[in-house]
């Protein structure tokens, strides 16, 4: 009975032993693996062999990948809406604006830095006032100075000081326009405000700021420093039409015979005098 029980004793620690022993799968056998919904309590331990992302549950793995993943989409960009202008023969103009910039590279402007100017061409400076007649088309020219920030467009308009009215010459044009032809005939004829005989001021300035702003490093600041003037000439008179309101012929004549009488006196006592001191010094 004794050696039944150590028989049975010594049965069971093999049985014991068999479980815990390590199990070796056999070369044609594959190990089947039990998926867990568990998160190790480490994390930190865990090694990835293979850094390339997955399509199934895992780590996220940071940085870019070599390959973009097939199943993400690329939206397209929104087509930006036209921009309608209308020139100065009043023919309204339909035109795509420029493609946007996808550098994200910016420039760096030193905060002591002169804000852009205008400098003109035509007419300079040393010009001086300037007069036009209405109906000849007028040019103007310049050039930009200490410009470190490109405007989105220019307008460039003309002052009137005596109604304190803006009259377009044109208007959402190119950063680098650099030359403008008014042609005052053409405007005079197709517009509702005419233009007045008076005096003007020349402003250009970035459409985005408008002709007020304030100045800014690097940034154009609104030109305002040419003043030129206006005139409408009148229809000729005929000569025998023509009249002089200022004109009198009777006293134009009198005029003409005082003067001839005061070159006369003015002549006798000179002579007169000269005599007398050769006389007195003889």
């Amino acid at each position: 009975m004794r050696n039944l029980n150590l028989l049975f004793t010594f049965a069971l620690s093999l049985a014991a032993s068999a479980v815990h022993a390590e199990f070796v799968p056999h070369p044609g056998l594959v190990v089947r693996q039990e998926q867990t919904s568990q998160t190790p309590s480490n994390t930190n331990s865990v090694v990835n062999n293979n850094p390339t992302p997955t399509g199934g549950v895992g780590d996220v793995i940071q940085g870019d990948t070599d390959e973009p993943s097939s199943d993400a989409e690329e939206s397209p960009e929104p087509t930006p809406d036209p921009i309608t202008t209308t020139d100065k023969d009043g023919h309204t103009i339909t035109s795509m604006p420029p493609p946007k910039s996808t550098s994200s590279r910016t420039r760096k402007i030193s905060p002591d830095a002169p804000p852009g100017g205008v400098q003109m061409r035509t007419p300079s400076v040393y010009d001086g006032y300037q007069i036009y007649k209405i109906g000849d088309p007028v040019t103007f020219v310049w050039n930009y100075t200490s410009l470190q920030v490109t405007p989105t467009a220019l307008n460039i308009q003309a002052f009137c000081t005596a109604g304190m009215q803006y009259f377009p010459i044109a208007m959402n044009v190119s950063a680098d326009t650099t030359q403008a032809v008014w042609d005052t005939g053409i405007y005079q004829r197709t517009a509702l405000s005419k233009l007045p005989m008076a005096t003007y001021t020349l402003y250009i300035y970035d459409a985005a700021r408008g002709p007020t702003a304030f100045p800014s490093p690097g940034v154009l600041l609104p030109f305002s420093g040419f003043n030129f003037g206006l005139y409408t000439p009148k229809a000729p008179t005929p000569l025998s039409s023509f009249e002089c309101p200022t004109c009198d012929p009777s006293s134009a004549s009198a005029f003409d015979i005082k003067t001839l009488r005061f070159v006369l006196g003015m002549s006798l006592i000179t002579a007169l005098s000269f005599v007398w001191f050769i006389a007195g010094v003889l």
